[in-house]
């Protein structure tokens, strides 16, 4: 499926981190390496809330659960489009 917008690129994303697709969350990713992304394998994701999605930005909140102890990932992501493609550029963690 292609991916035409933000949102939609960062719910691809965010199964991919369940599915531990380390390639495709590099491959969608400005910065991230498939080696710095696989230090996230632990992580037990739990569910995800999209609060708001505009212009290149997707606001969520992902629950995540790291030995035995359930946190929430509230964070303010950029996306740009780079030869025509959505990636991810950064993020903004907010409480």
């Amino acid at each position: 499926k292609k991916i035409t917008t933000p949102l939609e690129l960062m719910v691809s994303r965010y199964e991919a981190f369940v599915n531990h697709d380390w390639e495709y969350l590099a491959k969608t990713s400005l910065t991230q390496s498939v080696e710095e992304l696989e230090e996230s394998a632990e992580i037990v994701w739990l569910g995800l809330e999209v609060v708001d999605s505009y212009d290149n930005i997707v606001e969520f909140k992902a629950r995540y659960r790291v030995e035995n102890k359930e946190y929430i990932l509230h964070e303010k992501s950029s996306f740009i489009k780079i030869n025509g493609s959505w990636v991810y550029s950064d993020g903004v963690f907010l409480e």
